[in-house]
């Protein structure tokens, strides 16, 4: 029971961050954060995902400059007016800075079939329950991440050459937290309007 409270109480400091300092991270702390969501439940455990972690700053260069024509393209489509207003709340808009600011992003993959054509068997799904053991992990050793779902994901296949078999999922910007940023005001659903006990 105490192991539980603990727990619960760590993440009840878990926010999102977009804005990351510049302090350095050894890789092998995201690699075993990873390992961590490796371990996740998968259809027929085939494990359909992968995860590419990217530290260069070219590269993060060229994917903040195609997020942020995916962007504009966005927000300059009035047919998703709405999607536009629920999304002002969160102070975000075209400029996507914490792609090249945070030390690593994770772009992570799942695999619509196996590499020789076979079947995948709930496959995002399945890439959906690693990623959140990963952002659990992330959270444990006192990083903060940043889930990114542009609304073309296309453009991550492409600047990291993937093969066709691989679909892009979601980008997790990774680090620790900037100084300066304010964080939104919002609250989390209380327990007992998301629980129900039978």
């Amino acid at each position: 029971m105490d192991k539980s409270k603990e727990l619960a109480d760590l993440f009840q400091s878990k926010r999102t961050y977009r804005e990351f300092s510049n302090e350095e991270i050894p890789i092998d702390v995201i690699i075993n954060c990873i390992k961590v969501g490796l371990r996740a439940p998968s259809g027929a455990n085939m494990q359909p995902w992968t995860f590419c972690i990217i530290q260069d700053e070219i590269i993060k260069s060229r994917i903040r400059v195609s997020a942020e024509e995916i962007e504009k393209e966005f927000y300059d489509n009035q047919s998703l007016n709405n999607w536009h207003d629920d999304l002002k709340h969160l102070n975000i808009d075209i400029s996507k800075p914490f792609l090249t600011d945070a030390p690593y992003l994770i772009v992570i993959f799942y695999h619509k079939t196996n590499t020789d054509n076979s079947t995948t068997y709930y496959a995002s799904k399945s890439t959906g329950l690693a990623t959140g053991m990963i952002i659990s992990a992330l959270h444990q050793v006192g990083l903060v991440s940043l889930t990114y779902t542009p609304h073309k994901m296309k453009f991550l296949k492409d600047v990291l050459e993937r093969p066709d078999h691989e679909v892009p999922y979601l980008l997790l910007a990774v680090g620790h937290k900037g100084d300066s940023y304010d964080l939104p005001k919002i609250e989390k659903k209380k327990i007992e309007e998301t629980v129900k006990i039978y």
